[in-house]
C-alpha cells in the first residue's frame, strides 16, 4: 500500500519506506536543517513501522542535518 504521511497517521504497517520528499532547507551558514513542521511530519512517518523502516531515500539529508547540528554545539 502507498500512502501519504498525513493519511497514515494512526495506522501501522510491518514495513515502511520513507520517500525523500521532505523539505530540508539550507541556512545562511550552509547548514542543512529541517523546519519544525517537517520534523513533526517525519516523526509521524517514522512511527508507522512495526518491524522494518527504510530511510535510504533520506539517508544523506538526515546525516547532514545531524552532522551540521553536532558541529554547532
Amino acid at each position: 500500500m502507498i500512502s501519504t504521511v498525513h493519511r497514515a497517521k494512526g495506522l501501522e504497517w510491518s514495513r515502511v519506506k520513507i520517500m525523500g520528499d521532505f523539505r530540508f532547507k539550507t541556512d545562511e551558514d550552509g547548514r542543512k536543517t529541517l523546519p519544525d513542521d517537517e520534523k513533526r511530519l517525519l516523526y509521524a512517518a517514522l512511527s508507522r513501522a512495526k518491524h522494518l523502516m527504510d530511510l535510504s531515500d533520506l539517508k544523506g539529508d538526515l546525516l547532514q542535518v545531524f552532522n551540521d547540528a553536532k558541529a554547532v554545539r
